[in-house]
């Protein structure tokens, strides 16, 4: 990898030529469903109750953008660290999980063709409004300020510890870069399954392909790729516990969005199913050691005017009634 501190104007045109890449893929057509979303959630909320968050939210909105910046350039360290080594592991580890097959095997063996569309949705832009908006989110709608900043922790912890610590420590890069690594043909079947089912030629399989090229730019390449554990699962399963605690009767959609996104994981390629199961698991682990170690942070147990991210006067909006 090249030096980015010795080119500061080639790494900070390629990071906008990134964000414009992202922005596309990742939010394609959804995009101007942003503003109206907005609206709907001010009117929900309640403006007088938006207005004494804006501290929160723009809080939250700093946290978002500077977590976004540094996980990427930690990320893009990890070859250079620790150079790719765990697939062949992971890769015999998801053998004996599902009995002598591949975990991609399963998953295409129970659903085939005509979802690449819907699965490139859910895995691209509706999964980054969440991954991007979560801690905006708690913090405008949610009047448990203690709530907030245990799950705000919750979430940075999900993005530093399962996407830059722990992937690096389990430095690999997935079944769909497996072969492209070690010039072998293992996971060669399924490229032919990607191939067959429409989701190399998705949005989806586009940004696998521009991930990889970008991390071999001999000019300044700056790597996105990762496979253990999944940031896609830890971030999921941050929303699933959050929505669980909240709003008890909203848990099965939660559950339900983390498991479509631990299938789509492993059915296009990004991940074994070991990486996904390594995902929620840390996550939930963390969520448990908030609780034990931060006895603080649970609901009620502080004043409010204790936590940065308190907003003193707030009122019950409709929102707020979720509970």
């Amino acid at each position: 990898m090249a030096d980015l501190t010795k080119a500061p104007a080639a790494m900070m045109a390629l990071l906008i030529d990134i964000a414009k890449i992202f922005s596309n893929l990742m939010y394609g057509r959804l995009g101007w469903l942003t503003p109206p979303l907005l609206l709907i959630v001010v009117l929900w909320v309640g403006p007088k109750a938006c207005f004494n968050r804006l501290g929160s939210v723009a809080l939250m909105v700093a946290l978002s953008i500077f977590l976004q910046i540094g996980f990427v350039f930690a990320k893009s360290a990890i070859p250079e660290l620790v150079p790719f080594y765990a697939d062949p592991f992971l890769a015999r580890m998801d053998r004996a999980l599902f009995f002598g097959r591949d975990g991609w095997e399963v998953t295409h063996a129970l659903v085939g063709q005509g979802f690449s569309g819907l699965f490139s949705m859910l895995y691209m832009p509706v999964w980054s409004v969440l991954a991007l908006g979560f801690p905006i989110l708690i913090a405008l709608t949610d009047p448990d300020r203690a709530r907030v900043g245990r799950y705000a922790w919750l979430f940075v912890l999900a993005w530093f510890v399962v996407g830059n610590v722990l992937a690096t420590l389990g430095s690999s890069v997935g079944p769909i870069y497996y072969d492209r690594l070690l010039a072998s043909e293992r996971f060669a079947d399924l490229s032919v399954a990607l191939q067959q089912s429409g989701l190399a030629a998705s949005a989806l399989g586009l940004l696998q392909d521009q991930i990889w090229a970008g991390s071999n730019d001999a000019t300044l390449p700056l790597s996105l790729i990762s496979a253990f554990p999944s940031v896609h699962v830890a971030v999921a399963t941050v929303a699933a516990l959050y929505l669980k605690e909240r709003a008890p009767r909203l848990a099965p959609v939660g559950y339900a969005f983390l498991g479509v996104i631990a299938f789509i994981s492993v059915y296009s390629g990004y991940h074994y199913a070991t990486c996904a199961i390594a995902g929620w698991a840390v996550v939930v682990a963390l969520g448990k050691a908030l609780k034990r170690w931060m006895p603080g942070m649970d609901a009620g147990a502080v004043p409010l005017s204790a936590w940065p991210l308190a907003a003193p006067g707030i009122r019950q909006s409709r929102a707020d009634r979720l509970t």
